[in-house]
């Protein structure tokens, strides 16, 4: 490989550029690498003995062969994920388009994103065209169904943008599903997503089988059908299982077969400042310039923050004691995707830096907000509630925004109802009084609320009004320890040694 992470700046250096010392980490794996050179080989990193693995892109054992094999700043724009919704009465297959931000919707009329658009194309099947105006802020209608297929699905953008937005942002390929099926792990909202390597799959969480031959999960799973979507090209059948709680042995080798690898419940990197909006695949959302406050995963001892054009890594001091956690202040120099990550297997976080949010913050009314009996929640909060009979109402300031609702029924059932309007899913959610557990609703990149009922002592987990205003690192960290429930050990440095390093996209406290 040409580029390899140089822990003594936190960033990249070439090969050609770097000097011989122990502190090199290859940025797909963050792995130990060490520098090779000489009179007759060109100057390139190379895996430690024993640290290379076959899941790490620029890994070539036994070869003198170098160079990138995927470069892990190429484009930097979002994967196409492809989700499925399950609920009592089948299941079904989408894709959800990036949503437009309010500053890139000012740059152009309205009127003229009818004529703009995306095509999809999938081999045998005729192209399907949505319409710009269909990925418009809160216009819900960005999740996109799909057959399942074992052929390409690829998106492309036809038309003319504004210029403010990047021609290849929507141009993105989803691979075919598996002639062997796949596994679908829980996402947000009811929904499943696609496992791919950087999923995680805890002992005990529910996923859900997909395949075209119709054998089924052994039935030490217990697996409840799901039912049957009827294609062109044949039938594919799918099914919902709950993993053992713990590991067995017959499991591990049956999930093998799909590539997924299960793993024990531990902590997991998290950013625990809240975000000014969510992307209409739930990609969290912050403000340019302002620091995103994480933590890092116990078994982390480097965290790596990659934006589109720059990769930079930080090594974490070692912790006090078992249990406890270190803040990092993570600032982006630039609005784009930004991904977090650390050298914990499957262990990392994609977010988004904007320079402007859909939700107005200088306001304390909220665009729309879930009301429950005499409660107001506003969306990006969630609320444990005793009173199931109280009356639950959506309330919109604008008369086109649709939601997704899921309930979570107590006798285990889950239901969802997509893009409906706050009057309609009002009316829809009261069929739910008194048997409700858990009431999920989605606005896309305006945000969610979440009602959980239980007979313990109400508590309001609810921001204030007043952090809906631009707030400082120390006051977002207050804020979001109070929602996420945590009750461990943050330790803080002294904020006023905050030193930014050689990128300046990660500064920590030193």
């Amino acid at each position: 490989m040409d580029l390899a992470i140089d822990l003594g700046n936190g960033g990249l250096v070439a090969a050609r550029d770097a000097e011989r010392h122990p502190g090199y980490l290859c940025p797909h794996c963050c792995a130990q690498v060490h520098l090779r050179q000489g009179p007759a080989k060109i100057a390139h990193f190379a895996h430690n003995p024993g640290e290379g693995s076959d899941q790490c892109d620029l890994y070539h054992p036994g070869s003198s062969l170098y160079g990138i094999a995927g470069d892990p700043l190429a484009d930097g724009g979002m994967p196409l994920y492809l989700h499925l919704n399950s609920d009592d009465h089948g299941w079904t297959m989408f894709i959800e388009c990036d949503v437009l931000s309010i500053a890139e919707s000012r740059n152009t009329a309205y009127g003229l994103l009818f004529f703009d658009g995306l095509v999809l194309n999938r081999p045998g099947e005729q192209p399907r065209k949505v319409r710009a105006d269909a990925l418009a802020a809160g216009s819900g209608r960005n999740r996109i169904t799909i057959i399942p297929s074992r052929q390409k699905l690829s998106v492309r953008m036809i038309g003319t943008w504004p210029r403010s937005i990047r021609s290849n942002r929507w141009q993105r390929n989803l691979v075919g599903l598996p002639r062997g099926g796949v596994i679908f792990v829980k996402f947000r909202g009811g929904t499943y997503r696609r496992y791919d390597s950087m999923t995680s799959v805890y002992w005990g969480d529910s996923v859900v089988v997909v395949r075209p031959d119709g054998v089924a999960p052994p039935a030490e799973f217990s697996p409840l059908q799901l039912g049957t979507v009827s294609t062109t090209a044949g039938p594919w059948h799918a099914w919902r299982v709950v993993l053992p709680s713990v590991a067995r042995s017959s499991v591990i080798d049956w999930l093998a077969s799909f590539g997924v690898v299960v793993e024990t419940r531990r902590s997991r990197t998290r950013i625990v400042t809240p975000p000014v909006e969510y992307a209409g695949d739930g990609t969290p959302r912050f403000l340019l310039g302002e620091p995103v406050v994480v933590t890092a995963a116990e078994a982390a001892s480097i965290l790596i923050a990659e934006s589109d054009v720059t990769i930079s890594a930080l090594k974490l001091p070692r912790r006090a004691r078992s249990g406890s956690e270190q803040g990092i202040a993570v600032t982006a120099i630039e609005s784009g995707s930004l991904r977090l990550r650390t050298n914990v297997p499957r262990d990392g976080i994609n977010s988004e830096i904007v320079t402007e949010s859909s939700v107005n913050r200088d306001s304390f009314t909220p665009i729309w907000f879930l009301r429950h009996g005499e409660r107001m929640l506003a969306p990006f909060n969630a609320s444990e509630e005793t009173d199931i009979e109280a009356q639950i109402e959506i309330h919109s300031e604008l008369a086109g925004l649709t939601f997704t609702a899921t309930v979570h029924s107590m006798d285990g059932r889950v239901e969802t109802r997509h893009n409906d309007g706050a009057l309609q899913l009002s009316k829809w959610l009261q069929l739910f009084r008194g048997n409700t557990r858990i009431i999920e609703v989605d606005a896309g990149n305006l945000g969610f609320a979440r009602l959980e009922f239980d007979t313990a002592p109400c508590v309001m987990r609810e921001v204030p009004a007043a952090s809906l205003q631009q707030s400082d690192w120390l006051t977002a960290y207050t804020i979001a320890s109070e929602l996420s429930g945590d009750n461990s050990d943050l330790r803080w440095r002294n904020p006023d040694q905050i030193r930014p390093n050689h990128s300046s996209i990660i500064g920590a406290w030193s």
